[in-house]
This record gives structure tokens, C-alpha cells and sequence, in this order.
């Protein structure tokens, strides 16, 4: 694990949180750890010269084996990705000696007395670290507390927090996403309408070769340079939550503080496994919470781009793959869909805690590889089921309601009111049962 510590040195104070240098069995691998951590305080890089330079300044390289031993650890890269997966070993094993410990003291204190034996009890069911504070806040500090206005990243579509964006595989919810990206980086327009402000994104395209994401930016801005304020990560090269990525991405946001949106595409590439004996909807609620945290720590929007499963529903949350853990410890849920795969329109419908629910009708625009709004669905469908009813009725003449219903194939009374908001508005008007369109 120290090795991988060397060669990957962003995930040191995320381990650092796990471990101590007395957790480690072997006192030699405690002092190198201390070490590195000595050094990360400073702000010098960790590194296999660093760490070596700064043993020896203080007489302890030979000590601890030498620059062979130090460069034998920095040679295992293959552990990398798993440094928090093994600094929770060192973290059990540490507990389990501790704990040994304990109990050989009260099997001593037994032999002799019994005074202090309750105190030792305590400390084996002690927590590792030391309990948070609880300190409820009452309603009415609660009620003075100010809080500063919510930012939104795509205004009334995406705010600060963990966004669910799901769809069926190949539906174009890439595309979506490098869309919303690229207006952020750019302080562009999102969808084709909404003015988005200016800020920093990063884009995990973890699906995606860089050969494909370079295509796409190229068909997204076919003119302009591409933005430095866009990041991006591509397939093969991002370890799951809980083998370093969790600690990696972390440490990112603090170099850049200015990020406001990550975009993770996809869930799949970077949720950690279930356990055999672990419960779904604990594991799924568990890795929401943590990059939702994660949101809260730095004020970014998340947005995790995942899949839906075959059945279609009335609620969207009943779409999403998985189990209500994801749905529901996320701030917000999205499904982008298609009526039929190949077709332009599509629709985007969202719930979520900090805004209303939306059903906005999509387009999309295949020379530029973006979706349009058109807007609100309902408002989008009425309006084209009033360019239809209009036209039939100029080309057929007077026309009932009854004989539009069965032209156009829709239901009677559907019609009835469609109509009837149509001679509103001026548009239609009606004799002896029959309509005809108004010239305007």
C-alpha cells in the first residue's frame, strides 16, 4: 500500500484519514508513511526523492532499508487504484491487535483485581475515532440562519447537488451531456436556449475513447476553439469510488476550486461491487451519499449519467436501473427518452427536491450533435396537434369534430377541447356542428 501512496500521491490525505503511522505493524513502514505525510503538510510533492531526501536529512534512510527498499515500493504500481482498500486492512489489523491487547489486560486484571476492568471493556467496543459531535440546531436558529441564494448551473434545470440523468443505452445521453459540458466551459447557451454562466466542468467520458470525444467537441463547436475550461477524462484510466477514485476526485475539486459541474459518464464504470452478503439498496444509498457529500463539500453539480431498464412507467423514478437507493438519496432524477430509437424528438422529464417537476420536449440535431428545446411537452404537443387539426380542416373543408378525430386518429373529447380552445382564440370557428378555420 505505501507503494501505491508513491505513485499515486493525490490519494495521501484521503488515507490519511484511515491510517495512522502507528497502525502499521512493521515500524519501518510507519515511519516511511509518517514521512509522506510530513511532507504532504509542507507541500512538497511525495515522491520516491522527496521521501528519500527527507529520511535521510534526518538519519533514518538506512534505517528503514535503504533507497533499494524505498525504490522496490515505488515500483508497485499495480497497486494504485487500491490504496484505500488497503489502508482499511491496515486500519482492521490494527484494530484486531489493539484489541488483543485489551483483552490479554483483562484477562490480568481478572487474575488480580477487578478495579479498572470495566474501563477496559469500554475501550474494546470503543469506536476507532472519536465520536461526532451531535448538536441539533432548534427551529428557530434554524429560521434566522442565512443562507446564500442557490446556484444554479443550468438555471431551473441544474443546481448545486447529484443529478440522475438516465436513459437506454445509445440514446444520446453522451451527447446531452458534453452539450451541458461544453456551455459551462464556455458560457454558452445549454439545450440551444438557456444562457448558462461561464465556470470550469470536468467530463469523466469513461465510455468513450479520446479519438470519440474529440469528434464530438469538433461537431459540438464546429468553428470555435475548444475550451481550456473543459476537463477531461477518458476510458481505462479512472479507478472505482472505493479503490482511489472517490480520494482522486476529491483531491482534484481542491485544485480547482473554480469547477462548478463533473459530469460521470457512466455510474457503471465507477460504482464499486456489491458485497455477497451486502445489501442492495445499502450499497446503492451508500455510494450516492458519498459523491453527494462530495457536492456539498466543494458546491459543484454531479451529474451521473446511467441507464434505465425496459420497463416504461407513468413515474420516471420507476425507470431508473437499480434500487430506490439511487433514486432516492439523489437530489434530482432525469430520463431522457425517444419514442422510437433513430426519431429526432425525444423528451427530458426531471424531478427532484429543489425544483419543480419538468416533461420538456427535446430535438434532437444530428450535423450538430445536440439536443433543442422546444419546451414544455404538454405546451409542444398542443401546439403541433393545433398545426395538424388547422391543416386538415383547410384541405377537407368543414369538417366535425367527430370526422378531425377520426382523421387524425386521436380521441374524440381530447379533440372536443382542443378545439374549443382553438375558436378562443380565434382560430376555428363553428356552424351547424361544423368548423371551418378563420382567416386571420
Amino acid at each position: 500500500m505505501l507503494g501505491s501512496i508513491l505513485v499515486r500521491p493525490e490519494v495521501l490525505d484521503h488515507v490519511a484519514t484511515v491510517i495512522d503511522a502507528c497502525d502499521f505493524y512493521q515500524e519501518t513502514y510507519g515511519r516511511i508513511f509518517q514521512t509522506m505525510v510530513d511532507l504532504s503538510g509542507r507541500g512538497d510533492p511525495v515522491d520516491l526523492v522527496t521521501v528519500s531526501s527527507y529520511l535521510a536529512d534526518h538519519g533514518q534512510l538506512e534505517s528503514v532499508g535503504g533507497p533499494g527498499f524505498l525504490a522496490g515500493l515505488s515500483e508497485q504500481v499495480g497497486f494504485a487504484t487500491n490504496a484505500d482498500y488497503y489502508a482499511r486492512i491496515v486500519a482492521d489489523k490494527a484494530d484486531l491487535r489493539k484489541k488483543r491487547e485489551l483483552a490479554l489486560k483483562i484477562i490480568k486484571a481478572c487474575d488480580s483485581s477487578n478495579n479498572g476492568l470495566d474501563g477496559l471493556i469500554s475501550q474494546i467496543s470503543a469506536p476507532r475515532r472519536g465520536p461526532a459531535s451531535f448538536n441539533p440546531i432548534t427551529a428557530k436558529e434554524l429560521g434566522n440562519k442565512e443562507f446564500s441564494p442557490r446556484r444554479w448551473v443550468v438555471p431551473d434545470l441544474i443546481t448545486e447537488g447529484l443529478i440522475l440523468i438516465a436513459g437506454r443505452p445509445k440514446i444520446g445521453k453522451g451527447w446531452l451531456a458534453m452539450d451541458i459540458a461544453v456551455a459551462v466551459a464556455t458560457g454558452g447557451l445549454a439545450l440551444g436556449k438557456i444562457q448558462v454562466e461561464r465556470g470550469e466542468a470536468l467530463y469523466l467520458a469513461l465510455e468513450d475513447s479520446q479519438r470519440r470525444v474529440q469528434e464530438r467537441l469538433r461537431k459540438i463547436i464546429p468553428c470555435g476553439n475548444l475550451p481550456e475550461a473543459l476537463h477531461i477524462e477518458t476510458i481505462g484510466s479512472f479507478p472505482r469510488l472505493n479503490q482511489g477514485g472517490l480520494a482522486i476526485l476529491g483531491a482534484w475539486l481542491k485544485k480547482y476550486p473554480r469547477v462548478k459541474l463533473v459530469i460521470l459518464d457512466t455510474l457503471a464504470r465507477v460504482k464499486p461491487a456489491r458485497g455477497r452478503n451486502e445489501d442492495p439498496y445499502q450499497h446503492d444509498t451508500a455510494v450516492i451519499g458519498e459523491l453527494q457529500k462530495l457536492c456539498f463539500d466543494h458546491q459543484i453539480a454531479l451529474i451521473l449519467i446511467h441507464h434505465t431498464n425496459k420497463r416504461q412507467t407513468e413515474d420516471i423514478v420507476e425507470e431508473v436501473s437499480g434500487t430506490y437507493g439511487l433514486t432516492g438519496a439523489a437530489d434530482a432524477v432525469a430520463v431522457l427518452s425517444r419514442k422510437a430509437r433513430g426519431q429526432m424528438d425525444g423528451s427530458l422529464k426531471l424531478t427532484g427536491r429543489d425544483q419543480e417537476d419538468q416533461d420538456l420536449a427535446l430535438k434532437f440535431d444530428p450535423d450538430r450533435g445536440v439536443w433543442n428545446l422546444l419546451g414544455e411537452t404538454q405546451k409542444v404537443n398542443r401546439s403541433q396537434e393545433r398545426k395538424d387539426i388547422l391543416l386538415l380542416v383547410k384541405e377537407h373543408g368543414p369538417m366535425s369534430a367527430k370526422q378531425i378525430a377520426e382523421h387524425l386518429k386521436k380521441n374524440l373529447n381530447s379533440v372536443y377541447v382542443m378545439l374549443s380552445r382553438m375558436k378562443d382564440a380565434g382560430e376555428v370557428k363553428s356552424e351547424g356542428g361544423e368548423y371551418t378555420v378563420t382567416n386571420l
